[in-house]
Formats: structure tokens, C-alpha cells, sequence
């Protein structure tokens, strides 16, 4: 949000899909690499490693479509960035000790704010 002052807030649930499959194409570069190196024939890692590639790119493409929940020109300066982190580091514990009397404060903080 500082540097490019956008956020889409698809993205947080899309890292759950995307970043499996990204370490699933470094497994295979790894691979592919190692096989080159030993002059190995791999085209089957070759196809596989490509409809992994094509279905990241997909899934990529199906969330980059939600445009609206896509936030531009958000204007942030280091003072608020610091901030920032200070909501949520405290915003940890409210997670890390989830019951319902710190979800009724984080609820009625958000309420009363």
C-alpha cells in the first residue's frame, strides 16, 4: 500500500491458492535444472511443469478479475505505514488468544471508532 498505494483484498485469500503452486514450479525448476545438468530426457517433468504453470496462471487471472474489492490511490505517508504495523502487531494477540471476550473488544472497538 505505501509504494504502489493500491490493495486488493482478494489477495489474502488468494495466497492461500497461489503460493502452494509457486513452490510446486520451484520443486519442478529445481528438478528440470538438475536433469538438464545430467543431460537427462524429462519431457514428461516438461509437460507437467507446464499445465502447473497454466493453471497458476489461470487461477491468477479468475482472482485478478474481482475488481471490486480492488482499492486505488491510497495515500499513505511513513507515519501512518508505522502505525500500520502497530495495529497490527497488537491485532496479534487477538488472534493468537481467540475467545469471545477479545473478539467482543476488537468488535466494539471497531463499532465505537
Amino acid at each position: 500500500m505505501y509504494y504502489f498505494h493500491q490493495f486488493s483484498f482478494i489477495s489474502v485469500f488468494a495466497n492461500f491458492f497461489i503460493v502452494p503452486f509457486s513452490e510446486i514450479i520451484i520443486i519442478f525448476s529445481f528438478l528440470m535444472t538438475a536433469f538438464i545438468a545430467f543431460n537427462f530426457n524429462s519431457e514428461w517433468i516438461n509437460t507437467v511443469y507446464d499445465l502447473v504453470i497454466q493453471l497458476l496462471l489461470r487461477i491468477i487471472h479468475w482472482f485478478a478479475d474481482f475488481d471490486s474489492v480492488f482499492v486505488e490511490n491510497i495515500p499513505m505517508n511513513e507515519i501512518e505505514v508505522f502505525f500500520l504495523f502497530v495495529i497490527i502487531y497488537f491485532l496479534r494477540f487477538t488472534v493468537t488468544k481467540f475467545n469471545i471476550k477479545t473478539s467482543t473488544r476488537l468488535i466494539m472497538s471497531f463499532l465505537y471508532s
